[in-house]
């Protein structure tokens, strides 16, 4: 996340291009969706990982994306 927010604030074209796939992914776009959807699964494998080394007892159920919260 840093290293993309320095480049989001230091090149343009980078910046432009995220813009765009937000609008395409806030539209509905599919393939936007389905890469998003991807990401969100291998994030939360990776976070289960986490909890079970640490002993935690948080499963999938019990998390919810940020946007969950608006």
């Amino acid at each position: 996340y840093r290293e993309s927010k320095k480049l989001y604030d230091e090149d343009e074209d980078f910046a432009v291009k995220a813009r765009n796939y937000v609008v395409k992914l806030q539209s509905g776009d599919e393939y936007c969706a389905e890469m998003w959807k991807k990401l969100v699964d291998v994030t939360m494998i990776q976070n289960q990982r986490n909890y079970d080394r640490l002993n935690v007892s948080l499963t999938r159920d019990d998390v919810m994306g940020e946007s969950m919260y608006n």
